[in-house]
């Protein structure tokens, strides 16, 4: 299982401001911040963690846990001139009236722009964040081409004749860019060559680059020849969600811990990434290292979003893309593929999903309810004697099936720099330094009160209704009130296709028999079909009741 070669956007993570040390304080993430100026630096506050406290600025890599890791998370300040339209901007020569800009903490509109969404203070015509461009001016014509988004001026080749162009002047009105167009660079090692996915990482500036990384700006990134990553600065399944769900943007980043992969080392050399250590067995003399061991030699490591897994090839299999081979019906004909990533398939047009097996109650158990399976990566996460491990499948009745975000990992205990004892989210027992230090999914849960997932829902289908693993209580309701409507509807197909079916009456005409013979028939499958549809509904939503109580709403 290797990172995919394969177009895949990524995207940056983002710095914070973490307050600095007072008696009685512990320092924490105050705010994600796109750079140094948006901390606080000045010791003027009381040290309650609000805007006024003093700060410092942490880059990415050094940020805890799933903080920091979405646009959406990044506040931003305001174009505060009707000639802007009051537009969210994340710097003021963005602005026509670069005088009027706001910053996050002196925008008092009472609302909150982001890297991604303004939540109403603009014009209220575009819900979603603009960006500026850069350009070519043809002067004998008049005119700006070959337009670019960028995020700020210096993205901008004053050499190849571009000019920066601010949002709202009247040429860039008809070129939408939003977060989802715009580049960014990237951080990369020095040492490593060539450049892989495994020793890059997507960023805005050099100084978010650790010791040892040397900085790629959006512009050159796009000139070269097959970049190992495609960065933007968000992605387009954020800005499809928020869309077409009503819900608060901050449900799209629904899990506090995900899984970072180890790698491969040669040495203290990084050779690739790598969820387990049965991924370095095939070169002599490598080794692996967690998480943690990678953190501490000054890399960064991977998201499990784009380590691949593979396609079941048998007929009988109608899942197509799954993590391992032990996923499909007939194990020897599961076959690795790079398009297979573990969140979908890369070679189908409608981005079909990767699945995953489940961990269900044994049937012959007491009061055992099959409906409520557990997402697991593979078979050794079931509890033995209490839980069998299903094949992955398509959703089916009373069961949604496994996707990538739905997928609960154990973890890997260790002892922090402070003596504490401290977790990591892996895949498996070979994710850990030590096998011996893995906790298992349901273990972690009931017995520590942490949860794992695999990785966030990241991907974008606008045509699905709402997930039915909503993100939020107010994304459930969403839910309920779309399968509220879906049973009206069914309830009154059930009554129409009844009076449809009912009342012909007897007679000696074989055509009139036969003719009802068939009418009922089809009558009763309708109907069948009908309370087997409302049954579906009925659990569905007895799940998303449970799920919403174990929901984390604490993200921005």
């Amino acid at each position: 299982m290797v990172l995919t070669s394969k177009e895949i956007v990524s995207t940056p993570r983002f710095g914070g401001c973490k307050s600095i040390y007072t008696p009685g304080w512990v320092p924490h993430i105050e705010k994600c911040a796109l750079t140094a100026s948006d901390c606080n630096t000045a010791a003027n506050g009381n040290g309650n963690g609000g805007s006024s406290s003093s700060q410092r600025y942490v880059i990415p890599s050094e940020v805890e846990n799933n903080r920091c890791k979405s646009s959406l998370q990044v506040p931003i300040g305001r174009c505060a001139s009707s000639l802007d339209d009051n537009i969210c901007s994340a710097y003021s020569e963005a602005c026509i009236v670069p005088d009027s800009y706001k910053d996050s903490r002196e925008d008092n509109m009472g609302t909150k722009c982001t890297l991604f969404h303004d939540d109403g203070g603009g014009s209220g015509q575009d819900d979603n964040t603009r960006y500026p461009s850069c350009a070519q001016f043809d002067k004998s014509a008049g005119q700006y081409s070959n337009w670019r988004c960028v995020l700020q001026s210096s993205d901008c080749m004053e050499d190849r004749g571009e000019t920066f162009v601010a949002t709202q002047t009247f040429q860039q009105r008809f070129i939408s860019c939003y977060c989802k167009d715009v580049p960014t660079g990237f951080c990369y090692l020095q040492y490593r060559q060539p450049i892989s996915a495994s020793t890059s990482f997507c960023a805005i500036q050099e100084s978010d680059c650790p010791s040892g990384y040397a900085f790629m700006s959006a512009f050159d990134l796009l000139d070269m020849v097959n970049p190992p990553l495609t960065c933007r600065l968000c992605k387009d399944g954020e800005m499809s969600a928020t869309e077409d769900v009503s819900m608060p943007v901050s449900a799209l980043i629904q899990y506090q811990n995900v899984v970072h992969s180890g790698a491969c080392y040669n040495g203290n050399r990084l050779e690739h990434c790598a969820l387990q250590s049965t991924e370095c067995t095939s070169n002599a003399g490598w080794t692996f290292k967690s998480t943690m061991e990678m953190k501490k030699l000054g890399h960064v490591p991977c998201d499990a979003n784009h380590f691949t897994g593979g396609f079941c090839t048998s007929s009988l299999d109608k899942v197509g893309c799954v993590n391992v081979a032990e996923a499909c019906i007939f194990p020897d004909r599961f076959e690795p593929r790079d398009s297979c990533t573990i969140h979908q398939d890369l070679d189908t047009s409608n981005t079909n999903p990767t699945w995953f097996g489940a961990c269900q109650p044994m049937a012959n158990l007491k009061n055992s309810d099959w409906t409520q399976g557990r997402c697991s990566w593979q078979e050794s996460e079931c509890v033995v004697g209490v839980e069998q491990y299903d094949k992955a499948v398509l959703p089916r009745y009373g069961f949604d099936s496994c996707n990538c975000e739905d997928v609960h990992t154990g973890a890997c205990q260790y002892v922090d720099d402070r003596g504490e004892l401290d977790f990591f989210c892996a895949v498996s027992e070979m994710g850990c330094d030590d096998p011996k230090d893995y906790i298992r999914a349901v273990d972690l849960e009931q017995l520590i009160g942490k949860e794992c997932r695999l990785c966030q829902n990241e991907r974008s289908d606008p045509e699905q209704l709402p997930t039915a693993n909503p993100t939020t209580k107010a994304h459930g309701d969403v839910l309920k009130n779309r399968l509220d409507d879906l049973q009206d509807t069914t309830s009154e197909d059930k009554n129409d296709s009844s009076i449809r079916s009912g009342g012909g009456g007897g007679g000696d005409n074989m055509g009139g028999s036969i003719g009802g013979i068939i009418g009922g028939a089809v009558g009763g499958c309708v109907v069948l079909s009908i309370v087997v549809v409302f049954m579906y509904m009925r659990t569905k939503r007895q799940r998303i009741s449970k799920q919403n109580n174990h929901i984390d709403d604490t993200i921005i």
